[in-house]
């Protein structure tokens, strides 16, 4: 490579890393702006966060949010190298800049992998383009938080190496990407086939990770966190149908009416639509990388509404797919006859992305580009009345809050998710699990205009057991007043007792008053109080 072509090249990739640093930018500035506004929720930003936080703090990750231990349900073990992040800024906000920041950054491999195949750094720019207005990244990256959207970045890093034949970095994100969630495993293993035509030995490496690492989930580590086994909410019921009788003709009758009710569908169509025409269909020109996007597969089979909608982290395994069977498609059009076709391609390409991004984009999208400097104040800005109310709560307190104040609250051991855990609600999943018994919480804190009243509460709010202690526009903080529910607790157990043996009596035979009965009973009581190591306040009724 000569002086002039050094130089040149040295450009492109200025200009790569000026659309990376923008994208990230807007992409920030967007989910921030979200959260300062309290449309981030507790499922999921709250749980994906308190998990993170806890293991930062070298605690066991049990996501008091949703009752479940953090890998009882996915194998989202990539969090354990996103938790010293924290360390740096303990906020749920860094959860939301790690997010924008890898699916930013995936443009890199994305763009070394065109510009490889293509051998066009022009080209490999407009793909790159074409992947920052795609719809469905600009909705993963709102969608709260997910570890998912890290699969983005290492698919696009994994298919880089692979393209380049450093396999020990290939498999290093194989792995990375197996560690993120184990729906990538039915990916990896597509993959592994894909791999298999251009090294056997490769090939079957990338197919025997995913099977033994599945494997060994099911059977081994999952049991481990939830004692009842794997009983995640369940998106692909047809796999469980044929795991359950494999070699029953009745299993396969039960497939197939599952298959024709969840795949021939409008909404599938719909789905489909929104995903390939923002990239005006091209990806379906390779057939063969786009066969590895096995997510999109599994999607489309899904029982679950949410998965058949680009507006939705379950997006984040094919994207990249997308975009590199694009690339193909691309590099297809550079020899013979096929050149002259190459720049309507890319033309029609920068027209659907444009068209996709305005019509079905997100937030992020480039028709609200004059709303930037707005969302800036804003995600620059919290709410004050709600920081002032979470600043006067102490960082060991626990904690029940209003599903979208629960994200700015999880830095803590015990945060519940109103109405938990006062009535249980998407709580739990084992009946064995930690602080299903918990009764009362040290603080709650709502957002009035969100909560409905719940009897449960009001009924201690009535009876004095949680008192105002402040309010700022619509949020109030209600503080546990341990004194009373004591008092209550203990004249509840006199009355039991009292029914059973009609009167008591004192060392002298005599019968005692009520009050003295209270008196000596809350002496005792106070001295059998105390708080769970998790500061958790408890009654003891039975004295």
């Amino acid at each position: 490579m000569d002086k002039l072509q050094q130089k040149n090249e040295k450009y492109w990739y200025i200009a790569l890393g000026l659309l990376v640093a923008a994208n990230m930018l807007i992409f920030a500035v967007n989910a921030l702006s979200t959260h300062n506004t309290l449309t981030t929720f507790g499922f999921d930003l709250g749980i994906q966060h308190q998990a993170t936080w806890l293991l930062s703090r070298f605690k066991n990750p049990f996501v008091t949010v949703n009752g479940l231990h953090f890998f009882a349900g996915h194998s989202r073990y990539i969090s354990v190298f996103a938790a010293p992040f924290l360390w740096i800024w303990q906020d749920a906000r860094m959860m939301l800049l790690l997010q924008s920041f890898s699916l930013s950054l995936a443009a890199v491999p994305l763009f070394l992998i065109a510009q490889k195949k293509v051998g066009s750094n022009f080209i490999a720019i407009i793909v790159v383009i074409s992947y920052f207005l795609y719809p469905a990244l600009g909705h993963l990256n709102m969608e709260n938080f997910h570890y998912d959207s890290f699969l983005v970045l290492f698919f696009f890093c994994a298919f880089y190496f692979l393209t380049t034949k450093r396999y020990f970095l290939y498999i290093a994100f194989v792995i990375l990407a197996l560690i993120t969630k184990e729906e990538a495993a039915i990916t990896i293993f597509l993959l592994g086939i894909y791999v298999f035509f251009q090294d056997k030995n490769i090939g079957v490496a990338t197919m025997l990770l995913p099977a033994i690492y599945v494997a060994v989930l099911l059977n081994l580590i999952f049991p481990i966190f939830i004692p009842e086994g794997y009983a995640l909410y369940s998106r692909l019921r047809i796999g469980e149908v044929f795991l359950s009788d494999p070699f029953s003709f009745e299993t396969y009758k039960e497939m197939y009416t599952i298959l024709t009710k969840n795949l021939l569908t409008d909404r599938n169509g719909t789905y489909l639509l929104q995903i390939f025409y923002p990239v005006a269909f091209i990806p379906l020109l390779s057939p063969a990388t786009m066969l590895v996007a096995g997510s999109l597969y599994i999607n489309l089979l899904s029982d679950y509404s949410y998965a058949h909608s680009i507006k939705y982290h379950y997006v984040a395994g094919f994207i990249p797919f997308i975009f590199i069977s694009i690339v193909y498609v691309l590099s297809y059009l550079t020899e013979g006859k096929a050149k002259k076709l190459l720049l309507p391609v890319i033309i029609v390409i920068i027209a659907a992305s444009v068209t996709g991004n305005s019509v079905i984009g997100s937030k992020t999208r480039l028709r609200d580009l004059d709303e930037f400097p707005k969302r800036l104040t804003v995600a620059m800005t919290p709410q004050k009345e709600l920081e002032q109310l979470i600043d006067s709560v102490p960082g060991d307190a626990t904690v029940s809050a209003t599903y979208n104040i629960v994200p700015h609250l999880t830095d803590r051991v015990t945060i519940f998710q109103f109405p938990n855990p006062f009535k249980p609600s998407y709580w739990g999943l084992s009946r064995e699990a930690p602080y299903t018994d918990v009764k009362y919480v040290d603080y709650v804190l709502l957002d009035t205009r969100r909560d409905k009243d719940y009897e449960t509460f009001e009924n201690l709010k009535s009876d004095g057991i949680y008192v105002v202690s402040q309010q700022k526009g619509p949020f109030t903080l209600y503080k546990y007043n341990p004194d009373l529910s004591l008092e209550k607790g203990v004249r509840k157990n006199l009355i039991v007792n009292q029914t059973k043996e009609q009167f008591a009596l004192d060392k002298y035979g005599r019968e005692q008053s009520d009050d003295k009965l209270l008196s000596d009973a809350m002496t005792l009581s106070q001295l059998k109080t105390k708080k769970a190591a998790f500061g958790q306040p408890f009654l003891f009724n039975n004295l």
